[in-house]
């Protein structure tokens, strides 16, 4: 059975992210076009350095959004795999596949750190989607927020508990006994 282990609105933040950046692109463009000597309707210039600050803010947000959350995937597990996906392409991979599973965990001790708890798992092989996948995982309770998100330590079990498994299976088809 599926289990999803992202955000659901994981697509979204996307979008806002996409969005944020045109509206604020938008704006800084109109800002440095009635700074600089093209008139709006009632002849009100505004201070340059209104347009300037705005282009910094413009600049850092993009940056952050950027690197932050565009690169997010939908996650799930099913069974020993780990089904990531966007909604342009899947990827299905064993969970044997994971090398290293990491959690963001800066502003955490402020009520906003729910929304920059990304997980980032790192994979041994390459996928269509890189080796590194990056998730936001469900909101969880504020208990939670000096530590790690309960599912970085259910896939590192899973991903051990499957590699496990897999030398097991691999040592017993070559008549070797498991030491």
């Amino acid at each position: 059975m599926r289990r999803r282990i992202s955000h659901s609105r994981t697509e979204v933040l996307r979008i806002i992210g996409y969005g944020w950046i045109g509206v604020c692109t938008t704006l800084t463009v109109a800002l440095f076009c009635v700074s600089y000597g093209f008139r709006n309707h009632a002849d009100i210039l505004v201070d340059p350095s209104l347009a300037w600050k705005f282009l910094i803010a413009t600049i850092l947000g993009a940056v952050f959004i950027c690197v932050y959350y565009i690169p997010l995937k939908d996650v799930a597990i099913e069974g020993a795999s780990l089904i990531i996906w966007t909604s342009e392409q899947t990827a299905v991979v064993s969970l044997q596949e994971i090398d290293t599973v990491r959690q963001t965990r800066w502003l955490s001790s402020l009520k906003v750190a729910v929304f920059f708890r990304r997980v980032t798992i790192h994979l041994r092989n390459e996928t269509v989607f890189g080796r590194r996948i990056m998730f936001m995982p469900e909101l969880f309770t504020t208990e939670f927020l000096g530590g790690e998100d309960p599912i970085v330590a259910e896939l590192r079990r899973a991903a051990s508990a499957s590699a496990v498994r897999e030398g097991l299976a691999s040592t017993s088809d070559c008549g070797q006994k498991p030491h």
